[in-house]
């Protein structure tokens, strides 16, 4: 009689005592089907026949079952006779410290190191469950798709100390924009690049600029020795529709939308430059100044000489998304005169007479060791899913590098003036084209 007195009473007790016990039933249902499949994982392991460490090599893809799962990492069975250990964190390759995995799971892992008697592994692919642009974190359904967060997130980012700023946004200081390479410019450049290959593979040479790794093509004007690139007239209109593409975007409306009006009071003698323009478009000489729109293609291209050492470190910030030795700590260059000084860092800063638009594009998740990525100062982003970036490249340091097995494709538009040299003349100095 108490009973139902005082379910009477209170009813949303009972119910939420009814909602209890169907979650400790739920519980308990779940405990009992890991109980089973581990039982039946160590009756097959035991079957198994066990490797040794030392028939695993490092970059290794392997296929493992998840063993147990602990506060900062998984146990995965890959058949070795030692525990395969895929570590938890922020770095590439990592197991995301948010996601639950149940043992029996099956994972597609590469074999990273070896030590203390253990295996440790980085997943194969890139999962991207966290944008690198605004560093949110989400599902893998949410991140990509066309109507995914990745295509919609755009970002201002200062890019470290000494650096010109480009732009004032909300009261603060940035020196680019990055954001993604909406999908109908991505199969524009695809397109372009399918139809340049076409005649770039007939060439002698592999690339315009042979002595550098990968291939880099362009689509312009030889300014000094006032001659077309090759397949300059082939390509113009499709590197216009791709540059008009570009401009139209949410990016380039930030920007025309933020102010320069403080930015040169540490920097007197920097002046924030405009954008490549549509009008007259590339490969057309501005009569203003003699200039044109320039734009390069790139295929897997690093600015790096095709002789650099594999041993070479990635630039700092690259380094840190991927958890390993940078170049200021693999190269004696590099730490002691910086990466501009070194010819297997790809690093540098350009000659332009306006700020760059640049895109590189590669599969939403790509494998780990062939990732590419974008370094601008202090910070470096994936190119996974195309990303496109606003920048001043003759002031802010940067480059695309690409993991030895890697392969990315990328186009840049910049105008480029005829190039001057000073000489001496009766004491003093005057230019000359």
């Amino acid at each position: 009689a108490t009973v139902a007195t005082v379910a009477t009473l209170h009813p949303s007790t009972s119910s939420s005592f009814a909602v209890m016990q169907r979650q400790q039933r739920v519980e308990r249902k779940v405990h009992a089907m890991t109980m089973d499949v581990l039982l039946k994982m160590d009756e097959e392991l035991q079957k198994a026949p066990r490797r040794t460490m030392a028939d695993f090599n490092l970059g290794d893809r392997v296929e493992g079952v998840v063993k147990r799962n602990s506060a900062d990492s998984v146990h995965v069975d890959i058949g070795a006779a030692v525990d395969g250990i895929l570590e938890k964190g922020d770095v590439l390759g990592a197991a995301d410290p948010l996601e639950r995995y149940l043992p029996g799971r099956r994972l597609n892992v590469t074999i990273w190191r070896k030590a203390n008697h253990a295996i440790f592994l980085r997943l194969h692919r890139y999962e991207g469950t966290k944008c690198h642009t605004c560093f949110q974190s989400l599902s893998q359904e949410a991140m990509y798709g066309r109507n995914g967060h990745h295509h919609r997130c755009i970002q201002c980012a200062n890019l470290g100390r000494r650096i010109p700023p480009f732009f004032e946004k909300g009261g603060k200081r940035y020196h680019c924009i990055v954001g993604a390479v909406p999908v109908e410019v991505q199969k524009k450049v695809q397109g372009l690049i399918a139809k340049g290959n076409q005649y770039w593979d007939t060439w002698k040479e592999k690339s315009s600029r042979p002595t550098h790794k990968g291939r880099l093509h362009g689509v312009g004007l030889q300014l000094s020795r006032n001659y077309t690139f090759p397949g300059t007239e082939q390509l113009q209109e499709n590197c216009n529709d791709v540059l008009q593409g570009m401009l139209s975007t949410a990016m380039v409306e930030m920007l025309k939308n933020a102010t320069n009006e403080d930015v040169w009071r540490s920097f007197r003698w920097y002046h924030p430059p405009g954008l490549p323009s549509a009008e007259p478009g590339v490969a057309v000489r501005d009569p203003s100044d003699g200039g044109a729109v320039q734009s390069y293609i790139g295929q897997g291209y690093m600015a790096v000489f095709n002789n650099a050492s594999d041993s070479h470190g990635p630039p700092v910030p690259v380094a840190a998304l991927l958890g390993v030795p940078s170049c200021k700590e693999t190269c004696p260059t590099c730490r002691s005169q910086g990466c501009q000084a070194c010819g297997e860092c790809c690093v540098h800063v350009d000659n332009d007479q306006s700020a760059s638009i640049l895109l590189g594009l590669q599969e939403e998740h790509p494998v780990l060791d062939e990732m590419a990525f974008f370094v601008m100062g202090n910070k470096a982003y994936p190119l996974a899913g195309g990303r496109a970036f606003l920048f001043d490249g003759k002031v802010v340091p940067h480059g695309v590098w690409c993991s030895p097995k890697g392969h990315y494709q990328g186009m840049a538009f910049v105008k480029k003036v005829p190039y001057q040299r000073r000489i001496r003349s009766k004491g003093k100095e005057s230019r000359q084209s």
